[in-house]
């Protein structure tokens, strides 16, 4: 039985984890490539591009300096925390990301939309301290997600869910906003997160049983599944359910508080 799990449960790969092996295998190949230059003519390049990346991340960091203040001068802005819910289905995920449809995407439209926020604020989220509380993939919903920025104090009142909601697509909902002190951060503040999985109850069931979709788990299998599950409780390394990770990193270990 524990194979069948394992196996149902690594089926579908987190997508966040194949596009970091993706980029990481680009920017490898362009390492080998450029080494293939002659000493001299690859230092030069080199330290010419370092200059170049440099001038333009600090060029991009004027400008988010530049839109914040003029936006704290002008709109007096104050933190809030939006509560959203959505059907991740249409959505390549939670996260902004270039040329794909996101849910933060489709917020950040539908906020410019309201003129509750600036197009500044839209083409740089930093500028109001935007920040999620959990990111999910591809494919992913979320009955509650809580995300933090800074918004117009004239904004953050009742009527700020009805007039976003009429820009969003069917598939977001904003569900409430409220004002919160200035050093909240979604990511920093959230402690703990719930995660459900949808698994056909044949997948528990033994070989000597009928596996199709008639199939339907008893009382009894239901206490012996959740008694297995009680091993993931704990802090645990889950480095055979990640890729892209190498065995030992500390980042593939969880804490699982309950597992039912």
């Amino acid at each position: 039985m524990l194979r069948r799990i394992l196996s149902v449960l690594i089926a579908h790969p987190l997508t966040s984890y194949s596009n970091s092996v993706k980029v990481s295998l680009r920017m490898s190949s362009e390492i080998v490539n450029s080494s293939k230059r002659k000493p001299e003519e690859s230092e030069c390049n080199d330290s010419e591009a370092k200059k170049i990346k440099s001038e333009n991340e600090q060029s991009v960091e004027n400008i988010i300096q530049r839109a914040a203040e003029e936006t704290n001068r002008v709109r007096k802005p104050r933190k809030a925390v939006l509560l959203l819910c959505y059907l991740g289905k249409e959505f390549y995920g939670m996260q902004r990301n270039t040329n794909v449809s996101t849910v933060e995407e489709e917020l950040f439209k539908a906020l410019l939309k309201s003129k509750i926020i600036l197009q500044s604020e839209f083409d740089y989220p930093r500028t109001m301290n935007f920040q999620r509380a959990a990111r999910t993939d591809k494919g992913v919903s979320a009955v509650r997600n809580i995300v933090s920025l800074k918004l117009p104090v004239n904004e953050i009142c009742s009527e700020f869910p009805e007039k976003v909601n009429q820009h969003l697509p069917p598939e977001i909902r904003v569900v409430a906003v409220k004002r919160v002190i200035q050093r909240f951060d979604a990511k920093i503040a959230c402690d703990a997160r719930t995660y459900s999985y949808m698994i056909p109850t044949f997948a528990f069931a033994s070989k000597d049983e009928d596996s199709s979709e008639a199939y339907r788990i008893t009382d009894e299998r239901i206490q012996e599944v959740n008694e297995f599950l009680k091993n993931y409780i704990g802090t645990r390394d889950f480095y055979n359910f990640t890729s892209g990770r190498a065995a030992g990193d500390p980042s593939c270990k969880r804490y699982i508080m309950s597992c039912e």
